[in-house]
C-alpha cells in the first residue's frame, strides 16, 4: 500500500523536473546570443539596442585595440563588465572605452586614454518582445560617446533567416547620433528567440555631428561583426568597422580597423 501510494508522486514530478531542466538549458544558451557592445550597455558591436541578457547575468568581454590588418594584437584593449537586473528590465555596465569616435583629429584620436578609467552606462527595456504582438522592443539609457539613447528593435523572418532590426538616436546636447542595425541569426528559432546555429552576423552604421554646425562631423562609421558561439556562456567575435570623413570631406578615404571580441557570461 506504500508503494502504491508513492508511484503517483514520483511521476507528478517528473514533469516539473523536465520543466525546470528546459528553463536551465534555455537560459543559458540565451546568455551565448547576446553580448555587451564596445561602449558597454549590451548591443552590437558599437552602438545600443534595445536587447538585455537574462535576468541575473553578469557579461564581461574585452576587445583587442582596433588596428589595421599589419598591426592587430590580442593584447587586450577594451574591457566591459555589465549586469542586467533579476527582473529582466534594466542593466548597468561599466566601459573603459568610452571615447571611440572620429572627432576632426582623425579616426581613433580618442579610442583610449592613459589611466584605464570605467565608465559607467544603464540601460532600461521599456517595451520587451513578449509584451507585443509585433515582436518589437523599446529601451532608453545612457552611454557614452552617444549620450542619452533611445532604441527600437524589431524581430522578424527574413529571407530564410531570423532578423532583427536595430534602430535609434541619441545626444550628448552639443552632439547627436542616429544609428542602426541588423542581427541576423541562423539556425531554427524557438518560441523564445533562441535559436539553434552557433554563428550569427552584425551589421550597423552611425552618423554623428554637433549640434551647432551640422557639418562638423563627429562619428561616421559601418561595421561587420561575425559571432561565434563558442559555448553556452563564451562568444568569440570579429569585426571589420569602416570609419570615414568621406560625405563631408571627399577627399578622405575611409579607414579600415579589424578587432577582436571574447565575451563570458555567468548567471
Amino acid at each position: 500500500m506504500h508503494l502504491h501510494q508513492h508511484q503517483p508522486q514520483t511521476h507528478r514530478s517528473r514533469p516539473l523536473l523536465q520543466v525546470l531542466l528546459g528553463i536551465a538549458v534555455a537560459a543559458t544558451t540565451l546568455m551565448g546570443q547576446a553580448s555587451n557592445s564596445y561602449f558597454g550597455v549590451t548591443g552590437l558591436s558599437f552602438i545600443p539596442t534595445s536587447t538585455l541578457q537574462v535576468p541575473g547575468t553578469v557579461a564581461l568581454s574585452y576587445s583587442s585595440k582596433p588596428a589595421i590588418k599589419e598591426s592587430i594584437s590580442l593584447d587586450p584593449h577594451s574591457f566591459q563588465i555589465g549586469y542586467t537586473g533579476k527582473s529582466g528590465k534594466w542593466e548597468v555596465s561599466l566601459t573603459s572605452t568610452y571615447l571611440y569616435a572620429n572627432l576632426k583629429n582623425g579616426v581613433a584620436a580618442q579610442d583610449s586614454v592613459g589611466i584605464p578609467i570605467l565608465i559607467p552606462s544603464a540601460k532600461y527595456q521599456l517595451v520587451s518582445y513578449r509584451e507585443t504582438e509585433g515582436r518589437t522592443a523599446v529601451a532608453a539609457g545612457f552611454a557614452l560617446p552617444y549620450g542619452v539613447f533611445y532604441t527600437y528593435d524589431k524581430h522578424l523572418r527574413l529571407f530564410g533567416t531570423h532578423t532583427t532590426i536595430h534602430t535609434g538616436v541619441a545626444t550628448k546636447l552639443t552632439t547627436f547620433h542616429g544609428f542602426a542595425g541588423l542581427s541576423i541569426f541562423f539556425g531554427a528559432e524557438d518560441e523564445n528567440y533562441l535559436h539553434s546555429g552557433p554563428i550569427r552576423l552584425h551589421l550597423e552604421g552611425s552618423w554623428g555631428g554637433v549640434t551647432e554646425n551640422l557639418k562638423k562631423k563627429e562619428e561616421s562609421f559601418f561595421a561587420i561583426t561575425t559571432v561565434y558561439r563558442w559555448t553556452d556562456s563564451l562568444n568569440l567575435e570579429t569585426w571589420l568597422r569602416f570609419d570615414s570623413e568621406y560625405g563631408l570631406n571627399d577627399e578622405l578615404p575611409a579607414e579600415r580597423k579589424l578587432g577582436i571580441r571574447l565575451a563570458y557570461f555567468i548567471n
